[in-house]
């Protein structure tokens, strides 16, 4: 970064059109305020938080070296969550959000069985990916994200599936819903396809009716159990 000199210390200088020729222009000394950059780029901002929070453990399941592409996969589909932030329902949101999941399962592959992830699998990465869009202060965030996080599904894993449904004997938070639901046993990541998935989305958003928080912060209740 050059300096800008002070107009007094070149006043004596024989050369002092060369050095006013060096000054940066009041534009490009504003650009370099690293507050300005941000700004300027909360959009790039967003998609590159979302996608570099995705750590190792979320990528363990896949194949190995797909970690960036899976990234650039997210970045290119979801971007800083915009698009999906105008869908006017959870239904309208729910067909939006399955078309990116299946796209990603066509993409990728697992790591043990070299097979294509089932729907819950894909779609865990593809909602956590939203869900740290939604972690971003509101000013780094171009629009209102008011619809996206109400519609927004919960990142379903072993142990929140555990908790709905309940472990050791003992009844989870949404056992009798998710059996009401057409859900007959526990529900496993591994093996979980897309009906019974929009099943257990639609639970919890139904339960979020009564509450005055969205559906996603049951992810969060592992911080007042665990």
């Amino acid at each position: 970064m050059k300096c800008i000199v002070s107009p007094c210390a070149t006043l004596s200088s024989p050369n002092l059109s060369q050095q006013e020729s060096d000054l940066p222009r009041y534009e490009e000394v504003f650009e370099m305020n690293p507050y300005h950059e941000l700004i300027k780029n909360r959009s790039l901002v967003a998609k590159n938080y979302a996608a570099m929070t995705l750590n190792a453990t979320t990528f363990r399941m896949f194949q190995k070296g797909q970690a960036d592409d899976i990234r650039k996969f997210l970045i290119g589909r979801i971007g800083d969550g915009s698009e999906l932030s105008r869908c006017r329902s959870w239904n309208d949101y729910t067909r939006n959000l399955a078309a990116i999941i299946r796209a990603f399962q066509r993409e990728f592959r697992m790591s043990k069985t070299k097979r294509k992830p089932k729907f819950g699998q894909a779609a865990k990465v593809v909602n956590l990916y939203v869900k740290h869009l939604l972690m971003l202060p509101d000013y780094l965030v171009l629009y209102n994200r008011r619809r996206l996080e109400s519609h927004a599904h919960v990142p379903l894993d072993r142990q929140i599936l555990g908790r709905m449904w309940g472990e050791r004997g003992k009844k989870g938070n949404f056992h009798l819903e998710l059996c009401t639901s057409g859900i007959r046993y526990r529900p496993e990541l591994r093996t979980l396809e897309k009906p019974d998935y929009i099943r257990i989305q639609r639970v919890l958003a139904s339960a979020v009716r009564k509450s005055a928080i969205p559906a996603i912060a049951y992810d969060y209740l592992y911080a007042l159990r665990e």
